[in-house]
């Protein structure tokens, strides 16, 4: 194996040829910064392949791979083709679980609870390829039944249409997914447009308590996500260079982005830093008033409703503040795609909305510009147009200086 690998298992299979030829290979674990990662090599008609297996979790699981792979030779070799295994939805969803959701992505339990609560139920008794776009609207209209939001559906939707494209990707599906892009309904009228105004942010600090102040700072002077705010660590803080990194993992993204310090978040960072003196490798503490230990915090729920129950403010939450501060970076003048960097958005067309609000909160401005206009002028007739031989007709009153 290669270096930093450690062999665990080594298989010989005999191919069958005229030659005697074996087919030799050795599936072995790698050390990663993640913990480690299956790999395999396989000697097959002078030539070697290595590869690494992504959906293997253990040693059973990394044989099962390297068995598989030798029979594609195998197949290779001879012009072999095979039909593949059919599998019903039941059986694929906990293929699904175990080689993608839970290697993938973090939200995996959601995952889980979509497919244990209703897509198992709906779709388990049908193999992948029976599943068709009417059983898939028969599902849509099943759930809008139940009463559940439009978003619910989606989310379900979102993880069938993933599983069918890998059930294609794998082999276990030939045809076509029949989840679209036209399935999915529309959102519009669950999107929010909460954004906190400078006075509320003014008596949300008075009234918020002494570790969460900092942590609403960094949520309006960064724009960051709450898990990235309160996972966030002094070695991913450079004050000197007046920057924080957030890495790919913590991202929600999955991409490494860099977010600027201003001058705000600075002084109160750079307070917390002189205040932590190397009790925590964590950014925002508080002291557990049972222990008197200090913790890093992990939650700010509860102390975050408290906060705007004293500032008398409504219908916030915690999430808004990231819209705030979006909000604020646009109609500032930034530019749409510095924008998208530092929030950390996947997409312009994420950062599109923040535009989009910002442009109607322009036009209800621009609108209060016609009201005192419009009550001051006096209404003109077309007869105050034509030539008039009395003076007294063409009153001063009349004439708006532009001065």
């Amino acid at each position: 194996p290669p270096e930093g690998g450690h062999q665990l298992a080594r298989v010989r299979v005999l191919t069958l040829a005229k030659n005697g030829e074996f087919l030799c290979g050795t599936v072995f674990r790698r050390k990663t910064k993640r913990g480690g990662r299956w790999c395999l090599n396989l000697q097959a008609k002078g030539r070697r392949i290595r590869k690494v297996i992504p959906f293997a979790q253990t040693e059973q699981e990394a044989l099962m791979a390297l068995q598989e792979e030798i029979r594609k030779e195998f197949d290779h070799e001879y012009s072999i083709r095979r039909e593949k295994q059919k599998l019903r939805f039941q059986e694929f969803a906990d293929t699904y679980l175990t080689n993608y959701a839970k290697l993938k992505k973090r939200s995996w339990r959601s995952d889980e609870k979509y497919l244990n609560s209703q897509l198992v139920p709906f779709f388990g008794g049908m193999e992948l390829g029976e599943i068709s776009s009417f059983g898939v609207h028969e599902f849509m209209v099943k759930r809008q039944g139940d009463g559940v939001r439009n978003s619910t559906i989606n989310r379900e939707l979102t993880v069938l249409k993933k599983m069918l494209g890998l059930a294609i990707k794998w082999g276990y599906r030939t045809t076509a997914n029949p989840v679209e892009k036209g399935n999915y309904f529309s959102e519009e009228e669950y999107k929010r447009d909460r954004v906190l105004n400078y006075a509320e942010e003014r008596r949300l600090l008075r009234s918020a308590a002494p570790h969460l102040k900092p942590i609403l700072t960094c949520a309006l002077m960064t724009g960051m996500r709450y898990a990235e705010i309160l996972g966030l660590t002094w070695d991913r803080v450079d004050l000197e260079r007046r920057q924080i990194t957030v890495k790919a993992e913590a991202s929600k993204s999955g991409k490494k982005r860099i977010v600027p310090i201003n001058e705000t978040l600075h002084a109160e960072l750079d307070k917390l830093k002189k205040l932590n003196k190397g009790k925590s490798g964590f950014v925002f503490l508080y002291q557990d008033p049972k222990s008197g230990k200090t913790r890093n915090v992990k939650t700010v729920r509860r102390a975050f409703v408290m906060a705007c129950r004293r500032a008398g403010i409504m219908n916030l939450r915690f999430h808004d503040l990231r819209h705030t501060a979006g909000t604020r970076l646009i109609e500032s003048g930034a530019d749409p795609i510095s924008v998208r960097d530092i929030l950390g958005h996947a997409d312009l067309k994420t950062t599109e909305g923040y535009l989009h609000s910002s442009l109607k909160r322009m036009e209800t401005a621009a609108r209060l510009l016609d009201k005192p206009l419009a009550e001051e002028l006096p209404d003109v007739s077309p007869e105050c147009h034509q030539k008039s031989s009395k003076p007294e007709a063409w009153k001063p009153s009349l004439f708006i200086s532009m001065n």
